[in-house]
């Protein structure tokens, strides 16, 4: 099982490129793509889905081209798209037995299909409440209940914890983790936390183009010795940020604690830290923005 995207470019009239010479091969497990909002995530996952055809490229399921054969993908694609909207006088039974007839599966077969992953995102108990009183939370574990209804082999999800609180967010990370097994999951956000704890590999996108695709412990690795804990006067504060990349600020009476991703300490007395993703994360998209200004 693979997907391949090869030199994948979109190209919008008026807007000038979206995506641009886009390179990845996807294999099961869970890949992160992480990028700022306007990077091109969004216009990817459409292009994956064959909901929009690329302006170059091309893209291969399983060595098939889609542009050629869309539905190669369709019978075996789940997605969940960024602006996943429902009817909210359905219940969510009624809404996942017409998505079931939409994607032409055997009525007895989806029922027992759908009882299955009302089970498995938590909503037995309110599959026959009106979805319009869901909450944010509830209506995501419909639209990956929906996705999973053809028990996919690649699922697609799009910024699926944007609005979410907190404890929403936890579970639907740990339920994509579960799902993931046997199957592709594209997981697409611009919220670091989404892919620290549930992808294999991270793939980083900003303006349009791919700038990383790693493992998370390689992506760690590479700042290893670069991170720095520095305390500053409050009133130094805007000239450090000035000279150097500040990941975080914690405020400590007149002080504040600052972390620097920088390959020289800042200062003899900053200390080194330990990196984290979020850290991998601004100081890749530093070096993009360099690039591009450049």
């Amino acid at each position: 099982m693979e997907l391949v995207i090869e030199g994948v470019g979109k190209k919008y009239p008026g807007r000038g490129w979206a995506l641009s010479h886009f390179s990845l091969t996807l294999e099961p497990g869970i890949l992160g793509l992480l990028g700022p909002n306007g990077a091109g995530k969004s216009t990817l996952m459409r292009i994956l889905a064959t909901l929009t055809k690329p302006s170059m490229g091309r893209v291969l399921w399983n060595g098939t081209d889609l542009a050629k054969e869309p539905d190669a993908v369709r019978e075996v694609l789940g997605y969940l798209p960024q602006d996943f909207g429902v009817y909210p006088q359905l219940s969510a039974l009624e809404f996942l037995d017409y998505i079931a007839a939409a994607k032409g599966l055997e009525p007895r077969a989806a029922r027992h299909r759908i009882d299955e992953l009302l089970e498995l995102v938590n909503l037995t108990d309110a599959r026959k409440r009106p979805l319009g009183g869901f909450s944010g939370g509830m209506k995501q574990r419909v639209g990956i209940a929906q996705a999973l209804l053809n028990d996919p082999q690649l699922l697609i999800v799009d910024e699926p914890t944007a609005g979410l609180d907190p404890e929403e967010r936890v579970r639907f990370r740990n339920l994509l983790t579960d799902l993931a097994g046997e199957r592709i999951v594209l997981l697409s956000t611009h919220i670091v936390s989404d892919v620290e704890s549930t992808a294999s590999r991270i793939a980083l996108i900003a303006n349009g183009q791919l700038h990383a695709n790693a493992t998370p412990d390689a992506l760690l690795a590479s700042l290893q010795g670069q991170v720095w804990e520095w305390t500053v006067p409050a009133a130094q504060v805007a000239g450090a940020q000035a000279r150097y990349l500040v990941s975080g600020m914690l405020r400590r009476g007149d002080s504040v604690q600052l972390r620097v991703v920088s390959p020289q300490s800042p200062s003899d007395d900053a200390r080194a830290a330990a990196p984290s993703l979020e850290d991998a994360y601004l100081q890749l998209l530093q070096a993009s923005r360099a690039t591009a200004a450049a």
